[in-house]
């Protein structure tokens, strides 16, 4: 059997957190969730991951924008600043549509901007769509070495 997916989801939102976690489980996809509630926490997983033997590292990381301590901008140029890091695919996914985080968003290489659903039912086909792209679309380099 394949290895689960692995997902980094990093959000300060309990409410959000839920949602993703409940959307996750009813679609009965093959995944291993780690949450980050904050930026720094979320640097800390993926320098374990990165350096750890036996550590999951991530094949996606789900990014919110607006946390505090470190706000989605300085853990995305982190992870795209490392060599080490920098492969893995960052999907950011705030409440925002403002066109100036947006367009910080692919400045700084992520691989997509999504917009937070107001409705549990978008969530699911969000979701369902960004999963299928990542996990059944793309060829990772992160699956790619697991071989």
């Amino acid at each position: 059997m394949d290895r689960p997916f692995e997902i980094l989801l990093v959000d300060d939102n309990v409410m959000d957190l839920r949602l993703m976690r409940e959307a996750l489980r009813e679609l009965g996809l093959n995944h291993h969730l780690q949450v980050a509630g904050d930026g720094r926490q979320a640097i800390e997983i993926l320098r374990v991951a990165d350096t750890a033997q036996g550590a999951p590292r991530p094949d996606l990381v789900l990014l919110d924008l607006n946390m505090p301590l470190s706000d989605g901008r300085e853990v995305l140029t982190t992870i795209k600043s490392d060599p080490g890091l920098s492969t893995i695919p960052v999907v950011m996914l705030s409440s925002s549509r403002e066109k100036r985080d947006v367009m910080d968003c692919y400045r700084l290489h992520a691989n997509s901007y999504l917009v937070k659903p107001q409705y549990f039912a978008d969530y699911i086909s969000l979701l369902r769509s960004t999963c299928d792209y990542w996990m059944a679309k793309v060829e990772l380099p992160s699956r790619l070495a697991a071989v």
